[in-house]
């Protein structure tokens, strides 16, 4: 049962012949950017803060409410082609293009529900968290884009394993908790140069051409303007000068447009060692016998 505020419940107790609603989304992204938007005809400030009625909700699938303990999903479309004005995230660029890109990958997503006695009436507060969960899929269209969404409930459903397994490949994940490595002391800025493409980043930078060949493999890279700003790939290989991206670019970048980029690892011993410095966190075991040494 969700928790509605005194002056909710006191409304609804006279039964009133008109009761005006309006959904509040609010999604925080993983890098911890929120975006909020109303089904609201125009815009709506409460507690501070503004939910858009910029037209980005499109339409929200039913809740489903029930005392057992049951993962609620739900379905919230957003307007493909709305774009996000000129900021350092989206540069004007479409809903469609930025959730194919990652933009929602594992957001979270809160909706609040307002009731009031006339259509605006936020004066009674919202009751909080009417649907809270995470964005578990994206699909983007050219005119649309559908989120999926569940509750926390379905890590109950995850499959209980050892915390930890035994392997030669180490168990973390680079920058994770337990790897304990910070991205950003990785991360450098760097610019293109020469005559890029849409897979290949050549670049002149000094703090990136001092790194060895191979340093920024299993990387990622993010134009930071241009063209592509916004838009982030993964590093398939460094030479020494030249980025070679795992998927092509919607456009060619030009000399001169910013990235960053930081360098990802293969989960080796030599990787953690030598391109990291983090041996005390390597969770691999490169000395269990093989199969063959076994039998």
């Amino acid at each position: 049962m969700k928790a509605a505020p005194a002056p909710v419940l006191a409304f609804l107790a006279t039964k009133p012949d008109f009761v005006w609603r309006a959904d509040l989304f609010t999604f925080t992204l993983l890098d911890s950017s929120t975006y909020r938007w109303t089904s609201c005809d125009y815009n709506l400030t409460v507690g501070g803060n503004t939910w858009l009625a910029n037209g980005a909700v499109l339409s929200r699938g039913n809740l489903r409410q029930t005392s057992r303990l049951e993962i609620d999903t739900l379905d919230v479309y957003l307007a493909g082609t709305l774009k996000l004005g000129v900021t350092t995230i989206s540069n004007g660029t479409s809903l469609a293009l930025l959730a194919a890109n990652g933009l929602f990958d594992e957001a979270r997503l809160q909706i609040d529900h307002l009731v009031g006695a006339f259509p605006g009436d936020t004066s009674l507060g919202p009751i909080m968290a009417w649907y809270e969960g995470r964005v578990a899929g994206v699909d983007p269209s050219p005119t649309q884009v559908r989120l999926s969404a569940r509750t926390d409930l379905e890590q109950l459903s995850t499959v209980m394993l050892p915390k930890f397994v035994f392997g030669p490949a180490c168990m973390h994940a680079v920058y994770d908790p337990n790897c304990g490595l910070s991205r950003g002391a990785f991360t450098l800025a760097g610019s293109v140069s020469g005559s890029p493409t849409t897979t290949s980043i050549p670049t002149t930078t000094t703090a990136l051409t001092s790194k060895a060949a191979g340093y920024f493999n299993l990387g990622v890279l993010a134009f930071t303007n241009g063209v592509n700003v916004g838009i982030r790939r993964a590093v398939k290989s460094w030479n020494g000068s030249t980025f070679t991206l795992a998927l092509p670019l919607p456009t060619p970048p030009i000399a001169g447009d910013a990235f960053t980029v930081y360098p990802g690892c293969a989960r080796t011993k030599a990787d953690c060692n030598t391109k990291f410095g983090n041996l005390v966190n390597f969770r691999g075991f490169p000395h269990i016998p093989s199969t063959e040494a076994t039998e």
